[in-house]
């Protein structure tokens, strides 16, 4: 999958098919290098909707900064997730968030 970010020291945002029902941040330890995009084998996500053991929830957001996104300004939000250390956290775009968790009461 083509990456589209760096996220701090570790993790990297991957660009998924549009209805991967997963979180796009990876941490480096997940991700497989690929020198040569012709020779790489194409990893099916896992198709059965009902397991979602894989899925990522937030926990708890600990940060927020203002950022560039295209020509306007938009709101990060570094977020520990469940089952995570905050070491492991990262920095998402707060729209996304809310389209992705509109359960999930976003305050720092």
């Amino acid at each position: 999958f083509k990456i589209l970010d760096r996220i701090g020291q570790v993790a990297y945002q991957l660009e998924l098919p549009p209805d991967a029902e997963i979180h796009n941040v990876f941490h480096v330890s997940q991700l497989k290098l690929c020198f040569n995009p012709q020779t790489a084998t194409d990893h099916p996500l896992p198709n059965d909707p009902g397991n979602t053991s894989f899925i990522k929830e937030p926990e708890a957001i600990l940060e927020r900064k203002m950022v560039k996104r295209g020509n306007s300004d938009a709101t990060k939000v570094l977020v520990q997730w469940k089952g995570e250390p905050p070491t492991q956290a990262t920095w998402e775009f707060y729209y996304d968030l809310l389209k992705k968790f509109p359960n999930f009461h976003f305050h720092t």
